[in-house]
C-alpha cells in the first residue's frame, strides 16, 4: 500500500511539472514567434509601398503574370474563320454559310422540336413570335411551310416522325 501511494505521488508530480514544461515551452514560442514577426515587419517594411520587399513583391508578381500571358495566351477568335473539309479541300465559310449550317443543325435535331424552350431564350422566341403576328404570320403561311418540307428532306422526316397523325 504504502508502494502505491507512493508511485501515485510521483506520477501527480511528474503529471505537475509536464505541465509546466509544456506552458513554459508554449509562451516561449508565441514569444520567439511575435519578436521574430515584428523583426521582419520592421526590416522588411512590408506595409510601405516604397520599400524594397513591396517593389520586389510588385515585380515577382508582374513577371509572373507575363509568364502565364505567355504560357497561356487568351483566344483571338476574330482572325479565324471557320471551314469546311470536302473530301481533301478545305473550304472557308462565310458568316452567311455558317448561319445556314447553324440553322440546316438545328433543322436536323430532333430536340430542336421536341424540347421546351430553354428560360434564357424565351424572351428572344416570344419577341420572334411577336414579330411573325405583326407580319400577319406571312413568314409561316402554309405555302411556306410546305415549300420548306418539300425542299428540306431531313425536315420532312422529322416531321413525320415527331408530328402525330390526325386520323
Amino acid at each position: 500500500i504504502l508502494f502505491s501511494l507512493q508511485s501515485a505521488e510521483v506520477l501527480e508530480f511528474v503529471k505537475k511539472d509536464f505541465d509546466e514544461l509544456s506552458t513554459t515551452v508554449k509562451t516561449e514560442a508565441t514569444n520567439v514567434v511575435q519578436q521574430t514577426t515584428t523583426v521582419f515587419r520592421e526590416t522588411l517594411q512590408l506595409d510601405k509601398p516604397e520599400s524594397t520587399a513591396s517593389s520586389m513583391k510588385k515585380s515577382v508578381s508582374t513577371f509572373l503574370d507575363q509568364v502565364s500571358t505567355v504560357l497561356n495566351p487568351s483566344p483571338d477568335d476574330e482572325d479565324e474563320e471557320a471551314v469546311v473539309i470536302h473530301g481533301t479541300d478545305v473550304v472557308p465559310l462565310t458568316r452567311l454559310q455558317v448561319g445556314k449550317a447553324q440553322l440546316y443543325a438545328l433543322s436536323n435535331d430532333p430536340d430542336t422540336y421536341l424540347k421546351e424552350i430553354e428560360p434564357e431564350l424565351l424572351p428572344r422566341y416570344e419577341a420572334w413570335l411577336e414579330l411573325l403576328e405583326e407580319q400577319g404570320n406571312k413568314q409561316l403561311s402554309n405555302e411556306k411551310l410546305i415549300k420548306m418540307l418539300v425542299n428540306n428532306p431531313q425536315l420532312q422526316d422529322n416531321f413525320q416522325n415527331l408530328v402525330p397523325n390526325q386520323r
